[in-house]
This record gives C-alpha cells, sequence and structure tokens, in this order.
C-alpha cells in the first residue's frame, strides 16, 4: 500500500505539471525492491519451521519498514513539489480575485451615485408652460 502511495503521488505530481525530476524512476525501483520482499514472504509462507523463520524474518522486516519509509519520503517531495507550484498560482489568483471585487465595488458606488443622482436632476429641470 506504501509503495502504491508513492507511485499515485508521483502520478498526481506529473499530472498537474509538477517537477518530480527522478522520483519517477525511483518508485520503479522501489516498486521492484517491494516485489522482491513480497514474493519472499510468500516463500516463508510456506516454511513452519520456527528456528529458520526467527533468523530470515528480522532482516526482511527491516527492509520492509525501509521500503515503507522511502515511500513516504517520496510521497512527501511529491506533495512538497504541488505544494511549491501551486502556492505562486493561488498567490497570482488571490491578487486578481482582489482587484476584481475591487472593480466590481467601486462600479457599484458608480451606480448608486447615478440611481441617487438620477432623480435629483430630473426634479430640478423647469416644466414647459
Amino acid at each position: 500500500d506504501a509503495v502504491r502511495g508513492a507511485r499515485r503521488a508521483v502520478d498526481l505530481a506529473d499530472a498537474s505539471g509538477s517537477p518530480t525530476s527522478e522520483l519517477g524512476s525511483s518508485v520503479r525501483r522501489l516498486e521492484r525492491v517491494a516485489a522482491g520482499l513480497d514474493a519472499q514472504l510468500r516463500l516463508l509462507g510456506d516454511d513452519h519451521d520456527e528456528a529458520a523463520l526467527a533468523t530470515v524474518l528480522p532482516p526482511i522486516r527491516d527492509r520492509a519498514n525501509d521500503v515503507v519509509a522511502v515511500a513516504s519520503r517520496i510521497r512527501q517531495g511529491a506533495l512538497e513539489t504541488m505544494n511549491g507550484m501551486t502556492a505562486p498560482e493561488l498567490r497570482e489568483v488571490v491578487t486578481d480575485v482582489d482587484t476584481q471585487v475591487r472593480a466590481l465595488q467601486a462600479t457599484m458606488r458608480d451606480l448608486d451615485d447615478l440611481l441617487l443622482d438620477g432623480p435629483a436632476r430630473q426634479t430640478t429641470h423647469t416644466p414647459r408652460s
């Protein structure tokens, strides 16, 4: 699951246009390591020799923990690159929206002024006799 999560994070970063450098190849390498560990564990699943398992399982467990840690770091790196790409864009959108809102507010004030001044202007003219 951890390796699939790393793959998904890199794929999403790629799809969003974020730079991923060598994260894609790192995930592929990690997937190969994880597949090897899975194969070892499947093979050991048939082994009922407690003494043999006691000596073989600890290093496999350590490597599995390392795989999970590396997968987590890859996910974190992909997230950081996506955040780095979206933060400047978001600031730009906020600035644009602020400008648009100020323009709309000014337009509304102008309309209010026209509406308030309009009837007053109409009543100031002198009627024809």
